[in-house]
């Protein structure tokens, strides 16, 4: 796939997921943006997540744009402004996201750690590193994301990572998190809409539960770490296994 002018986005895959992933790329060789742009299409590909990449060919392009991102993948060694002098400069800006230093130089590592970076990929950068920094960038935002739900008239602001299950009530459903629950009139499908979809699924027409605190998976129920049990129903039993072995090589 080619790469878009430096002043675009390019969207790499469409995912049931909501989340997007918007990824910018600052590096002054082509060969490097070549070389991650291969890497995260197959990133998002093999994770099924949504990545928007966007590509800077200098320290001073990258300053100087104002959109939202979820990380910049930043070399370190550029001319007229390298990645460090550049890193200090954002950090005077109101927006803030996940810096990801890259480098083939080990010994700039320590200067990296006084602009607050996130994580490290060392060049030749190789898959299993730049998918460890993004999967923990990715999962930073996951756990970012809050949901608003009600009780007893009261709004209440809930990191989606907190929510233990979902059951369907009629046409409504309740939310179950540790310590409270939560009435919704929003159906389970609606729910499966507004929920990550690596973190929540389905396994009932009945039950969303979150992987997360999934216990153990029997034939006709899943036992959860708060002791709650959930039915599941025969057609999605082998998908239910398939989504919690993902979610625990990606999330754990």
């Amino acid at each position: 796939m080619l790469l878009q002018p430096t002043h675009g986005a390019l969207l790499l895959r469409r995912s049931a997921t909501l989340l997007k992933f918007v990824i910018g790329i600052c590096d002054d060789e082509e060969y490097a943006h070549n070389k991650i742009h291969q890497l995260i299409e197959d990133y998002s590909k093999k994770r099924n997540i949504q990545c928007i990449l966007i590509h800077f060919y200098s320290a001073n392009e990258w300053l100087e744009d104002t959109r939202e991102m979820d990380c910049i993948l930043l070399d370190i060694e550029m001319p007229e402004i390298d990645g460090i002098q550049a890193a200090h400069k954002f950090l005077t800006k109101k927006t803030s996201y996940k810096i990801i230093m890259l480098t083939g130089h080990v010994e700039r590592f320590k200067e990296a750690f006084e602009i607050q970076a996130f994580r490290f990929v060392t060049k030749p950068i190789v898959e299993q590193e730049i998918y460890q920094a993004l999967d923990a960038v990715y999962i930073c935002q996951i756990e970012k994301k809050q949901i608003l739900l009600y009780r007893d008239g009261i709004a209440y602001h809930v990191n989606q990572k907190e929510i233990v299950f979902i059951m369907a009530d009629c046409s409504s459903s309740v939310i179950y998190t540790q310590n409270s629950e939560y009435r919704s009139e929003l159906s389970l499908k609606q729910w499966e809409k507004e929920l990550d979809s690596k973190i929540f699924f389905r396994c009932h027409k009945t039950y969303i539960v979150n992987l997360g605190y999934i216990d153990t998976i029997g034939d006709i129920q899943l036992k959860l770490l708060t002791g709650d049990k959930a039915d599941i129903s025969r057609r999605k039993r082998t998908k239910l296994k398939i989504a919690f072995m993902e979610y625990d090589t990606t999330f754990r």
